[in-house]
């Protein structure tokens, strides 16, 4: 009986994820063309200072949302087993402490969000001139990103229900009709208030819609209940709170601070330049995350049932997925993005190699640590060495300021890279290995990661060196271009990995998730 429902859940496990996978990719896709007709007619309407307002504005709002503390994490962690568990006066308890905690801290973000106004003459190097009043925009961007905080506890009970695909949705129906809208307008009347505001009501309105799905998916949340986390259980979540302190603090500013840097150091010119790359790279790591990220409610399931053994084999299998999706796509993104960026919008927005590479190497070093970081945050493991991510933090900023004045654009992203090797690198396995994985010897996991490196530095330099045999002029020389270098570096991939148990298991959760599932309906 026992063994019966292990297997269903593990197979409910398996059927979320490839839900969830499939219905991302699928939405992400016509996102992404969208995307990029937008920042097209954004580009040819508007000036570059623009540009690059809005990365600089988005990565002061990301440091920001530090305020967040990891409310949202510690309490998610707590809803994995009531919801395992099926217990909904357990869940609906949690919702409304998330509801009450999350509205106390979108007023903070608001409040906090001002504050910061007197100070950007200090942040802006080079002040942009334009007609439209920078405050006015920040306070746009500002009410944007706090909108989410009070809708926040109707996405976490979708999510803890393995449910991700719903929000999926919502985000990219609701960022298509943005995406238009702006077109649209920006066609029209060339206004970039009109373009702030259109975002914001998409925001809006998208949560709004989240909100109400959430309400008919789970009904019984709308019941009221007059119970409360007992003393005990505030108290374990202020302790996780406390250890998630430092966690929430190091995304937040590592994302944030690059373009911040780049205004105050090297030249708010250079940010515009910038976020054509990382809408690129952005939209990349989104479309590549919708396979990543779909397991980490799974992944979370699966820690609070299954034996020591199957989680070390799951996370495996999940580390060598990060590393075959996130090595391919970065290596074409080396020998592919200028070419495209170059007959997309011109010579003029083009960086050299070596920062096209340094932004590369945080996105795939960032992009393999997602098996550490599911696990350890799906395990309650943030509580240890909760100082690692300060650390990091302080080395970024540091690192990347040095390197800044003798590398320029390139030492702000390599100082990035270099703070996550020097940190969680060794920290994120250590914890698994001494708390989830009894103990063992972590050579595996490192012998595993110097091969996967290996394995992307030698494929990237020959794809890099056959892709400079080409010069591309037209779109349809680099379709065909893309289309040759991708088969041929998914090929290598394949050879260099197919004789490994990873690789395997993969290969077998396509088969009997996708293709016996597709001809079994043929």
């Amino acid at each position: 009986m026992f063994k019966k429902k292990e297997v269903n859940i593990q197979e409910g496990r398996v059927d979320n994820f490839v839900r969830n996978t499939a219905v991302g990719i699928f939405m992400q896709l016509f996102s992404i063309i969208l995307v990029f007709v937008n920042r097209t007619v954004f580009i040819k309407l508007l000036a570059n200072d623009y540009l690059s307002i809005n990365g600089l504005f988005s990565n002061i709002l990301s440091t920001l949302s530090v305020i967040e503390l990891g409310f949202g994490t510690a309490l998610i962690y707590f809803m994995y087993k009531p919801v395992a568990e099926d217990n909904k006066e357990k869940i609906k308890i949690i919702l409304k402490y998330y509801k009450r905690v999350y509205s106390i801290i979108g007023i903070i973000m608001i409040t906090v969000g001002l504050l910061v106004i007197p100070f950007m003459p200090y942040i802006i190097k080079d002040a942009p001139v334009i007609s439209e009043n920078l405050n006015l925009i920040y306070i746009l961007f500002l009410i944007n990103t706090s909108i989410g905080y009070f809708f926040s506890h109707k996405v976490a009970i979708i999510n803890a229900y393995q449910k991700n695909y719903v929000i999926s949705i919502y985000n990219q129906l609701f960022k298509w009709v943005q995406v238009i809208l702006q077109v649209v307008f920006l066609l029209i009347t060339k206004n970039y208030m009109v373009y702030l505001i259109i975002q914001l009501l998409c925001t809006l309105f998208n949560y709004i819609c989240i909100s109400v799905k959430a309400n008919k998916m789970f009904p019984f949340i709308k019941e009221k209940t007059d119970k409360y986390l007992s003393v005990s259980e505030r108290k374990d979540v202020g302790n996780k709170v406390k250890s998630l302190i430092f966690y929430r603090l190091n995304p937040a500013i590592l994302n944030g601070s690059d373009n911040i840097i780049l205004s105050s150091f090297v030249g708010i010119k250079y940010v515009g330049i910038y976020s054509n790359y990382y809408l690129i790279t952005n939209y990349l790591t989104m479309f590549l995350n919708q396979i990543t990220s779909s397991l980490e409610s799974s992944i979370g399931n699966l820690n609070a049932i299954s034996s020591k053994e199957k989680k070390e084999e799951i996370f495996y299998k999940v580390l060598f997925l990060c590393f075959f999706v996130f090595g391919i796509s970065c290596v074409l993104l080396m020998a592919l993005i200028n070419d495209f960026i170059n007959i997309w919008i011109g010579e003029e927005y083009l960086f050299d190699n070596l920062i096209v590479f340094s932004i590369l190497l945080y996105m795939y070093v960032n992009g393999v640590n997602f098996a550490c970081y599911s696990f350890r945050t799906t395990t309650g493991l943030f509580e240890k060495a909760k100082l690692v991510p300060l650390f990091e933090v302080i080395l970024n900023v540091g690192i990347s300021i040095i390197l800044a004045k003798y590398y320029g654009v390139a030492g702000v992203f390599l100082g990035t890279s270099i703070a996550k090797f020097l940190t969680f690198f060794w920290t994120d396995p250590k914890l698994l290995y001494n708390y989830l994985f009894e103990k063992k010897n972590m050579k595996l996991y490192f012998l595993k990661y110097l091969r996967y490196i290996f394995t992307v530095v030698v494929i990237g330099y020959i794809v890099c060196y056959l892709s400079s045999l080409v010069v591309v002029k037209n779109y349809f020389i680099w379709f065909v271009k893309a289309i040759i270098l991708g088969i041929l570096t998914v090929f290598m991939f394949i050879i260099s990995t197919y004789r490994t148990e990873e690789f395997k298991g993969m290969m077998d959760i396509i088969k009997d998730k996708f293709l016996n599932k597709f001809i079994k309906r043929k």
